[in-house]
């Protein structure tokens, strides 16, 4: 027995001109694409010469996915007043929810973000990139918080970030938020 099947015909022009391909729709996104990307900048002036963390930029970013990687990149510029001893540390940390991320998970930690030794320790300034790869787990709002603290500091030292690159309005303390689309 043999069975025939036919189809209407169609115009394929028509067909893909009825397409939309301005936007991809975020299911269709192939795994490790990046799904949204949110930046954050130093709003004020921050400073410190303490051991207990300073909040230095705060973001949020909502996952469209709970399987998605977030990837966070940090590009700061500290800024050691003085020229004697100074050490200080650089965390990330993330919080479920807005207000949560100062006391959230540590996700990230560099013990020397920035290092300087002795009164001859000229070094004033440094930029830096920091890079952590989070995996959440949740499409809750998340909050990622960049911190430094001071480990040791002598004759008053203390580490500064500015908010318009020394006053030539320009940010240089930028933290970027990054969703990438996992395998699932």
């Amino acid at each position: 027995m043999t069975v025939r099947i036919s189809k209407p015909a169609f115009n394929l022009r028509d067909k893909l001109t009825e397409l939309d391909f301005a936007r991809v729709p975020y299911e269709k996104m192939p795994p490790q694409s990046i799904i949204q990307r949110k930046r954050f900048f130093v709003s004020s002036f921050k400073q410190t010469s303490s051991s207990t963390d300073l909040d230095v930029i705060t973001g949020q970013i909502r996952p469209i996915f709970s399987s998605s990687q977030i990837l966070i990149e940090l590009a700061v510029t500290p800024y050691g007043g003085n020229e004697n001893t100074l050490s200080a540390r650089g965390r990330i940390r993330r919080g479920y929810g807005v207000g949560n991320g100062s006391t959230g998970t540590q996700i990230y930690y560099n013990r020397r973000m920035f290092y300087r030794t002795g009164s001859n320790g000229a070094l004033k300034a440094m930029c830096g990139q920091m890079v952590a790869m989070d995996e959440p787990h949740t499409t809750d709002i998340l909050e990622y918080v960049f911190q430094t603290s001071v480990e040791s500091t002598s004759g008053g030292s203390g580490i500064e970030f500015y908010a318009d690159g020394y006053s030539v309005s320009a940010p240089e303390n930028v933290m970027t938020i990054m969703e990438i689309r996992g395998n699932s």
